[in-house]
């Protein structure tokens, strides 16, 4: 295993480790995993499945993450422009995701995820 692949499994790992105080959908390793990019798009989409709705909760927070740095995202300066941030929200809306849905669902809306979040980085 190379040491990217590493920090990326141990990041994977410690997804649901320390979450902040005021804000438990964030963790150390949700904002390590949406700086990741497109190598942390599939294992966060499996991630989608997982039993713990709070795992659920925090991979769907990395790749939101992902996808607004997609759409030019920059921490602390924001988007490039409003259709920037538009069209991030609408490629999230559009799958209709939801941490908390019945199984079902949440296996519709994951591979709609899947298509269009792995199709882009292919």
């Amino acid at each position: 295993m190379t040491g990217e692949s590493r920090d990326l499994q141990t990041w994977l790992a410690a997804i649901d480790d320390d979450p902040d105080p005021v804000h438990l959908d964030m963790t150390p390793a949700v904002h390590a995993l949406g700086e990741m990019g497109d190598r942390a798009v599939p294992p966060l989409l499996d991630l989608l499945l997982a039993e713990s709705e709070e795992t659920r909760l925090h991979a769907q927070r990395a790749l939101e993450l992902i996808v607004y740095r997609r759409h030019g995202f920059e921490p602390g300066r924001g988007f490039p422009s409003p259709e920037a941030e538009q069209a991030a929200r609408d490629e999230l809306v559009s799958a209709g995701y939801d941490h908390a849905a019945d199984r079902r669902a949440r296996e519709a809306a994951a591979a709609r995820l899947r298509a269009s979040l792995e199709g882009e980085s292919a």
